[in-house]
């Protein structure tokens, strides 16, 4: 198990409670305050919606996007008996709700896990597959005045708008967003984490380590990078300084086979954004697996 030996310090999540190494097992990670009902914490409802039960290992996984996360919903699908392997990965698309975990399952779940990303890393891969990918679910990068002016002009003027946003042009809109408003695939990693304490914590920079354990567990991870080619590891990776470069110059790299490396993508207030906005990721990234594979 990734991060045996260490004592993590506490960290503090959305959700009011703390992701604690000296809690028990499964404790749920929530605000104990008398006044506040469970039910309307956003915060505790958000995470649980990310916590997806696996009924033969009666486990729970909590999925993060952009941390292999089309792989292991899959392999979940799979592996509850909803899809054989050879089946259209797409499927888990539009069934995102269909694996949630009961409240029962949360407190009598005989295994829980998570899969975590350097967060300079998961930004990285959410811009390049997000932004210059220019999906529309994902406008809200800007915020809502400034969506419908955009929007008055119409869906092309839009989607020129995110297309002209460079890396740090995003970073900077992130870095105005609350976390409520972010999006979930850049919103911090430790806002998904439903449980004060997980048997398993995996590193997606050793995810054969993972791989390995799930296995043992009795879930084959079943890779869909392939399939679905939202990963860039079939691309040839260039070096440079990317920081400024517009999302749509970018894209036409990537049209032609190429795209930057992550590292070429931070110029030095980047990378002080990301160390601002995502301290306390980076501090349980650092506790959990050290910080030989933090991207800086």
């Amino acid at each position: 198990m990734d991060g045996v030996g260490r004592k993590p310090e506490t960290v503090h999540s959305a959700l009011g409670g703390s992701i604690d190494p000296g809690a028990p097992m499964h404790m749920l990670n929530v605000d104990a305050a008398p006044a506040a009902s469970v039910l309307k914490n956003e915060a505790f409802l958000f995470a649980r919606r990310h916590a997806f039960a696996i009924y033969p290992q009666r486990a729970i996984y909590t999925f993060i996007p952009k941390n292999a996360c089309s792989t292991l919903r899959f392999s979940v699908a799979v592996a509850n008996g909803f899809l054989d392997a050879e089946a259209d990965v797409n499927w888990i698309h539009a069934n995102n709700d269909v694996f949630v975990a009961s409240q029962d399952a949360l407190g009598t779940c005989d295994y829980a896990f998570v899969v975590l990303r350097c967060p300079f890393r998961r930004l990285a891969s959410a811009y390049l597959d997000k932004i210059v990918g220019g999906e529309r679910h994902l406008r809200n990068v800007l915020p809502g005045p400034e969506r419908l002016v955009y929007r008055a002009f119409g869906r092309a003027a839009l989607a020129r708008r995110i297309q002209a946003m460079s890396f740090e042009d995003f970073l900077s809109r992130i870095a105005g967003q609350s976390r409520s408003e972010m999006d979930e695939h850049w919103r911090p990693q430790v806002d998904f984490l439903l449980f004060r304490r997980y048997d398993d914590y995996f590193a997606l920079e050793r995810f054969d380590r993972a791989r390995a354990r799930l296995g043992e567990k009795g879930l084959k991870v079943m890779d869909t990078r392939t399939r679905l080619g939202h990963d860039t590891s079939r691309l040839v990776h260039c070096e440079g300084d990317f920081a400024h470069v517009p999302a749509i110059e970018i894209k036409r790299r990537k049209d032609r086979g190429e795209v930057p490396e992550y590292r070429s993508l931070f110029s030095d207030r980047a990378i002080d954004m990301v160390r601002e906005v995502y301290a306390e990721d980076i501090a349980f990234y650092r506790d959990r697996f050290g910080g030989d594979d933090l991207l800086f």
